[in-house]
């Protein structure tokens, strides 16, 4: 463990509620601004996100189920939409109901007498949560694209109902996304450790943080900007492509009509995913925008750490709550998921 080094986070029962003390007690370092941004950030976490939270798990619940085991025409598109929703269960309960609602939703709501900061339990809870994190993280990044590649089997017409012909088929391409994403998140993970910080408080952060390290994180830590940036500039390449299409569309005979059909299939399923990703996307760009302010400025003052780390945690709460509404979005597109969603409301 190291001794000392400068952090973004206090981990402090008082995150939420120190600013405010200041500002009633007169303190001459009290802000103003510090005091809005935690009151708005302990009441998001501390009220709203459980409902978000819990809403999350049960709309991706239900939209794994539906798509793994309700559909029995089972193909990639089908299977990596199922496995997304998992990988956003996994995002709302390690970064939501792990950290962020324990370490400063309980504290806020209870007045700093509830609380549990799970990273800085140990050695081995630091590393091991973070490691979990960051590895969740980019395998939820690379599931986009994965999506993408689906995309192009449809925009190359490739039968839509494809059969997976065998099981360990995509479990041998999960198990390579899996290691793919561990890797990636390594150089992350190696420069975690607990720390001491100047005022003897723990915390869970980089023991070197570099430039390098600065925009490593915001590439491939939370938010996948990476990934979603990429899979962006593939949905741009699919747009124009669906363009032409549609205007090549009117110039097909009647004799035609049956592969036109085929075809409006096909292109309703990458726009589906195009706006699945564009949705995803525009609520990355909140945190990835904030991390970029913070490491961009040279000697942050501690005000401003402070406010720029708690709306970057306010912005990981609009990501879960963007993903708990992908059903919403499911049961417009998909006739399969809706048909399905239906039959399992009528059964309750």
């Amino acid at each position: 463990m190291n001794s000392f080094n400068n952090i973004t986070e206090l981990n402090t029962p008082w995150d939420t509620l120190i600013d405010c003390i200041m500002i009633k007690t007169n303190h001459p370092n009290a802000s103003y601004y510090a005091c809005i941004i935690s009151t708005i950030y302990g009441t998001l976490i501390g009220y709203i996100f459980p409902m978000i939270g819990i809403f999350s798990l049960i709309t991706n619940s239900i939209v794994a189920m539906i798509f793994f085991s309700l559909i029995h025409q089972k193909n990639l598109y089908f299977i990596f939409l199922g496995i997304l929703a998992i990988t956003d269960i996994g995002f709302d309960i390690l970064i939501g109901w792990l950290w962020l609602f324990p370490a400063y939703g309980l504290p806020y709501i209870t007045s700093g007498t509830i609380y549990y900061f799970i990273l800085t339990k140990s050695y081995i809870h630091c590393r091991l949560l973070k490691s979990i994190q960051m590895t969740w993280c980019n395998l939820r990044g690379n599931i986009y694209i994965l999506l993408a590649f689906t995309r192009l089997l449809l925009l190359l017409h490739k039968p839509f109902n494809y059969k997976i012909s065998t099981k360990y088929f995509m479990m041998i391409l999960l198990i390579t996304i899996l290691i793919i994403s561990s890797i990636i998140s390594l150089p992350l993970i190696l420069y975690t450790d607990l720390l001491i910080t100047r005022r003897l408080f723990l915390t869970c952060w980089f023991t070197n943080y570099t430039l390098f390290l600065s925009i490593y994180q915001i590439l491939f830590s939370n938010s996948c900007l990476f990934q979603l940036t990429f899979v962006s500039f593939i949905d741009l390449l699919f747009l124009i492509k669906i363009i032409k299409w549609s205007k090549q569309r009117y110039q097909l005979t009647i004799h035609n009509c049956i592969v036109t059909k085929l075809k409006t299939k096909q292109i309703s399923k990458i726009i589906t995913l195009i706006v699945l990703d564009l949705i995803s996307f525009i609520s990355s760009i909140p945190s990835s925008i904030l991390y970029i302010i913070l490491v961009s400025k040279t000697q942050p003052n501690l005000e401003e750490i402070r406010i720029f780390t708690l709306l970057i945690h306010m912005s990981w709460g609009l990501i879960i709550l963007q993903s708990s509404l992908n059903i919403i979005l499911y049961y417009k597109r998909i006739d399969y998921f809706r048909n399905n969603l239906m039959k399992l409301i009528n059964c309750h």
